[in-house]
């Protein structure tokens, strides 16, 4: 290989590993298949009530246009083998989403993509091997409890994000020293690791 496409290579390699997640891979897959953008199948317009058994086998959850509310985060949260979820548009009907105690307890990657979130919170004991977590969402009002998810390994913000400081903080008093990437002044990003702060281009 000659030395400019080695050189080449590394950048490249370089870029992939600090480019921001897309929803598919958020699970580790680089496609999936989604029934929401099916054209083969239409949801019944007049149904009311649907019953699911084998909830609890379930290892992945994507949800687009399902509005949901409290309630149904809390039959989410006790899903035994829940690995990955993801919020897609329309997915929630509340603005605040909160992830109590004893809940989501097998759950490692959680995705959000969205218009507007008021508030995010997550509870002392809730998700406790929760690594991953990715906002893509266009206002984030408030997000409060980072410091009590202690496997977080990477937070991704990748719009606003109003009183930010706080999370910095929160991400900098961590125990387990995750990463953090965030939006700058709406056009660059900055990658936070334990003892390193520098701005850095994203590759998508």
């Amino acid at each position: 290989m000659h030395r400019s496409d080695a050189k080449a290579d590394q950048a490249g390699n370089s870029c992939d590993r600090e480019r921001s997640l897309l929803p598919d891979e958020v699970c580790g897959e680089s496609s999936s298949y989604n029934l929401a953008d099916s054209y083969m199948l239409s949801p019944p317009r007049l149904l009311q009530t649907l019953s699911i058994s084998g909830l609890h086998q379930l290892v992945k959850i994507t949800l687009r246009e399902t509005y949901l509310t409290g309630d149904a985060l809390y039959v989410l949260g006790n899903l035994r083998s829940l690995r990955c979820l993801r919020f897609l548009p329309k997915a929630l009907a509340e603005g605040i989403i909160k992830f109590s105690a004893g809940e989501f307890s097998n759950l490692v990657h959680l995705f959000f993509q969205e218009d507007y979130i008021i508030s995010v919170i997550f509870d002392h004991e809730t998700a406790p091997r929760l690594e991953t977590v990715v906002f893509d969402v266009k206002i984030i009002t408030s997000l409060h409890g980072i410091r009590n998810l202690p496997s977080l390994k990477d937070l991704q913000i990748k719009d606003e994000l109003r009183g930010e400081q706080a999370v910095q903080q929160a991400i900098a008093d961590h125990p387990n020293s995750p990463d953090y990437e965030s939006k700058i002044q709406g056009k660059d990003r900055y990658r936070y690791s334990p003892g390193l702060f520098v701005l850095c281009c994203i590759c998508c």
